[in-house]
């Protein structure tokens, strides 16, 4: 069973081949006296990322997914206490990814890109409209 990660206590295996118990992959998790086991049905899916970002103007980001997409995504639907520093222009052009993750203040502030992929909109280049 290989472990894969070992944290606060908390052990994480994986098991891939299992024909004797669960019939399919899953993942154990064990934190002193307890036990989970959390099945994974189907093929593993590849965690969606983005690959690069652009700020434009008026709180908008033309993002590069790791699907291959490029994406409007309005930063004003960011709401809460946390994204408040998102109202100086000059942090919210301070965007920059990192490790797959939109990010800005060295880390203090981040969104999921599975949040901003849901709340973006396609966007067509203008020179694939020239074509």
């Amino acid at each position: 069973m290989p472990e894969l990660s070992r944290f606060y206590g908390i052990i994480v295996k994986m098991i891939y081949n299992d024909n004797d118990k669960h019939h399919k992959p899953h993942v154990n998790v064990y934190y002193g006296e307890y036990e989970a086991s959390v099945g994974l049905d189907g093929e593993p899916k590849k965690s969606l990322s983005v690959i690069s970002v652009k700020t434009l103007q008026d709180k908008m980001m033309l993002i590069t997914f790791s699907t291959g997409e490029e994406r409007l995504f309005d930063a004003s639907i960011l709401q809460g206490q946390v994204f408040e520093a998102l109202d100086d222009d000059k942090v919210f052009k301070s965007a920059y990814v990192d490790h797959g993750v939109i990010t800005w203040m060295d880390g203090e502030i981040d969104c999921a890109p599975e949040y901003m992929y849901k709340n973006s909109y396609e966007y067509v280049s203008p020179m694939a409209m020239v074509k």
